[in-house]
Protein backbone atom coordinates (compact mmCIF):
# COMPACT_ATOMS: atom_id res chain seq x y z
CA UNK A 1 0.00 0.00 0.00
CA UNK A 2 1.35 3.43 -0.81
CA UNK A 3 1.20 6.31 1.63
CA UNK A 4 -0.77 9.47 1.17
CA UNK A 5 -1.07 12.60 3.26
CA UNK A 6 -4.71 11.61 3.73
CA UNK A 7 -3.59 8.57 5.72
CA UNK A 8 -0.37 9.96 7.24
CA UNK A 9 -1.76 12.74 9.43
CA UNK A 10 -4.55 10.75 11.08
CA UNK A 11 -2.21 7.79 11.53
CA UNK A 12 0.40 9.95 13.28
CA UNK A 13 -2.27 11.60 15.44
CA UNK A 14 -3.41 8.21 16.72
CA UNK A 15 -0.12 6.29 16.70
CA UNK A 16 2.19 8.73 18.49
CA UNK A 17 0.30 9.12 21.78
CA UNK A 18 -0.68 5.46 21.74
CA UNK A 19 2.91 4.32 21.12
CA UNK A 20 4.30 6.60 23.85
CA UNK A 21 1.89 5.04 26.37
CA UNK A 22 2.76 1.56 25.09
CA UNK A 23 6.52 2.13 25.47
CA UNK A 24 6.08 3.47 29.01
CA UNK A 25 3.83 0.54 29.98
CA UNK A 26 6.24 -2.05 28.52
CA UNK A 27 9.13 -0.42 30.40
CA UNK A 28 7.16 -0.61 33.67
CA UNK A 29 6.27 -4.24 33.00
CA UNK A 30 9.79 -5.44 32.13
CA UNK A 31 12.13 -3.23 34.18
CA UNK A 32 11.66 -5.17 37.47
CA UNK A 33 12.81 -8.43 35.83
CA UNK A 34 15.72 -6.87 33.95
CA UNK A 35 19.39 -6.96 34.96
CA UNK A 36 22.33 -4.60 34.51
CA UNK A 37 24.57 -5.22 31.51
CA UNK A 38 27.00 -8.04 32.33
CA UNK A 39 30.67 -7.26 32.99
CA UNK A 40 32.02 -8.80 29.75
CA UNK A 41 29.42 -7.04 27.59
CA UNK A 42 29.93 -3.77 29.46
CA UNK A 43 33.68 -3.95 28.94
CA UNK A 44 33.17 -4.40 25.18
CA UNK A 45 30.65 -1.53 25.02
CA UNK A 46 32.33 1.06 27.26
CA UNK A 47 34.48 2.59 24.50
CA UNK A 48 31.31 3.41 22.57
CA UNK A 49 28.68 4.58 25.07
CA UNK A 50 28.48 7.19 27.80
CA UNK A 51 28.72 5.65 31.24
CA UNK A 52 25.25 6.96 32.07
CA UNK A 53 23.69 4.97 29.22
CA UNK A 54 25.39 1.77 30.37
CA UNK A 55 24.59 2.46 34.04
CA UNK A 56 20.87 3.04 33.40
CA UNK A 57 20.32 0.30 30.83
CA UNK A 58 18.81 -2.97 31.95
CA UNK A 59 18.46 -6.12 29.87
CA UNK A 60 15.86 -8.83 30.06
CA UNK A 61 16.03 -12.00 27.99
CA UNK A 62 12.62 -13.26 26.99
CA UNK A 63 11.23 -16.19 24.98
CA UNK A 64 9.19 -13.91 22.70
CA UNK A 65 8.63 -10.23 22.01
CA UNK A 66 5.04 -9.43 21.21
CA UNK A 67 4.34 -6.66 18.70
CA UNK A 68 2.07 -3.84 19.80
CA UNK A 69 -1.63 -4.53 19.29
CA UNK A 70 -2.10 -1.35 17.24
CA UNK A 71 0.22 -2.77 14.59
CA UNK A 72 -1.94 -5.87 14.20
CA UNK A 73 -4.86 -3.64 13.28
CA UNK A 74 -2.73 -1.59 10.88
CA UNK A 75 -1.34 -4.77 9.32
CA UNK A 76 -4.78 -5.53 7.96
CA UNK A 77 -4.33 -2.42 5.78
CA UNK A 78 -1.42 -4.13 4.02
CA UNK A 79 1.30 -1.84 5.42
CA UNK A 80 4.94 -2.89 5.92
CA UNK A 81 5.06 -2.58 9.68
CA UNK A 82 8.01 -2.47 12.02
CA UNK A 83 7.98 -4.87 14.95
CA UNK A 84 5.84 -7.52 13.23
CA UNK A 85 6.15 -10.84 11.47
CA UNK A 86 8.35 -12.44 14.11
CA UNK A 87 11.22 -10.15 13.09
CA UNK A 88 11.72 -8.65 16.53
CA UNK A 89 14.93 -9.95 18.09
CA UNK A 90 15.37 -7.05 20.47
CA UNK A 91 13.62 -3.86 21.47
CA UNK A 92 14.36 -0.92 23.73
CA UNK A 93 11.70 0.59 25.95
CA UNK A 94 13.51 3.74 27.05
CA UNK A 95 16.34 2.29 29.19
CA UNK A 96 15.00 -1.28 29.34
CA UNK A 97 16.01 -3.69 26.60
CA UNK A 98 14.36 -6.99 25.73
CA UNK A 99 16.43 -9.56 23.83
CA UNK A 100 15.20 -12.93 22.62
CA UNK A 101 16.59 -15.85 24.60
CA UNK A 102 17.23 -17.82 21.40
CA UNK A 103 19.62 -15.28 19.84
CA UNK A 104 22.91 -17.04 19.08
CA UNK A 105 25.79 -15.84 21.27
CA UNK A 106 27.70 -14.32 18.31
CA UNK A 107 24.71 -12.04 17.59
CA UNK A 108 24.08 -10.95 21.19
CA UNK A 109 26.64 -8.16 21.40
CA UNK A 110 25.81 -6.52 18.03
CA UNK A 111 22.09 -6.67 18.86
CA UNK A 112 22.70 -5.24 22.34
CA UNK A 113 24.81 -2.48 20.75
CA UNK A 114 21.95 -1.63 18.36
CA UNK A 115 19.41 -1.47 21.19
CA UNK A 116 21.77 0.65 23.30
CA UNK A 117 21.89 3.16 20.43
CA UNK A 118 18.13 3.42 20.91
CA UNK A 119 18.64 3.85 24.67
CA UNK A 120 20.96 6.77 23.87
CA UNK A 121 18.32 8.17 21.50
CA UNK A 122 15.66 7.88 24.22
CA UNK A 123 18.03 9.61 26.65
CA UNK A 124 18.37 12.53 24.26
CA UNK A 125 14.75 12.76 23.10
CA UNK A 126 12.66 11.33 25.95
CA UNK A 127 9.97 8.72 25.36
CA UNK A 128 7.53 11.07 23.64
CA UNK A 129 10.23 12.64 21.44
CA UNK A 130 11.68 9.25 20.45
CA UNK A 131 8.27 7.83 19.62
CA UNK A 132 7.28 10.91 17.65
CA UNK A 133 10.45 10.79 15.54
CA UNK A 134 10.15 7.03 15.10
CA UNK A 135 6.51 7.10 13.98
CA UNK A 136 6.92 10.18 11.78
CA UNK A 137 10.08 8.70 10.25
CA UNK A 138 8.20 5.51 9.47
CA UNK A 139 5.29 7.41 7.91
CA UNK A 140 7.48 9.90 5.99
CA UNK A 141 9.51 7.05 4.51
CA UNK A 142 6.57 5.17 3.09
CA UNK A 143 6.23 2.76 5.99
CA UNK A 144 9.61 1.16 5.30
CA UNK A 145 11.17 0.01 8.59
CA UNK A 146 14.79 0.19 7.42
CA UNK A 147 14.26 3.80 6.25
CA UNK A 148 13.17 5.10 9.65
CA UNK A 149 15.94 7.64 10.43
CA UNK A 150 16.38 6.44 14.04
CA UNK A 151 16.80 2.87 12.73
CA UNK A 152 19.19 3.95 9.96
CA UNK A 153 21.42 5.55 12.59
CA UNK A 154 21.29 2.48 14.83
CA UNK A 155 22.03 0.09 11.94
CA UNK A 156 24.90 2.24 10.65
CA UNK A 157 26.53 2.46 14.08
CA UNK A 158 25.96 -1.27 14.60
CA UNK A 159 27.62 -1.95 11.23
CA UNK A 160 30.65 0.10 12.25
CA UNK A 161 30.82 -1.70 15.59
CA UNK A 162 30.68 -5.14 13.95
CA UNK A 163 33.25 -4.11 11.34
CA UNK A 164 35.82 -3.18 14.01
CA UNK A 165 34.76 -3.19 17.67
CA UNK A 166 38.19 -1.87 18.68
CA UNK A 167 37.57 1.52 17.04
CA UNK A 168 35.63 3.64 19.53
CA UNK A 169 32.36 5.11 18.30
CA UNK A 170 31.08 8.19 20.12
CA UNK A 171 27.46 7.00 20.07
CA UNK A 172 26.13 9.93 22.11
CA UNK A 173 27.68 12.40 19.67
CA UNK A 174 26.48 10.42 16.64
CA UNK A 175 22.94 10.34 18.06
CA UNK A 176 22.95 14.04 18.95
CA UNK A 177 24.38 15.14 15.59
CA UNK A 178 23.45 12.49 13.00
CA UNK A 179 24.68 12.82 9.42
CA UNK A 180 22.08 14.26 7.06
Amino acid sequence: MTWSSTLASPLAAVAIPWAARWVASRRRAHRPGASPIGPAERSALEPHFAGEVLDRARVRRVPAIEPPSLLSALGRLGLDLPLTGGRIQGIAFDDTILLLERIPPRANLPLLFHELVHVAQYRLLGIRGFVERYVRGWIENGGRYRDIPLERIAYELQRRFVEDPAIPIAVDQAVADPPQ
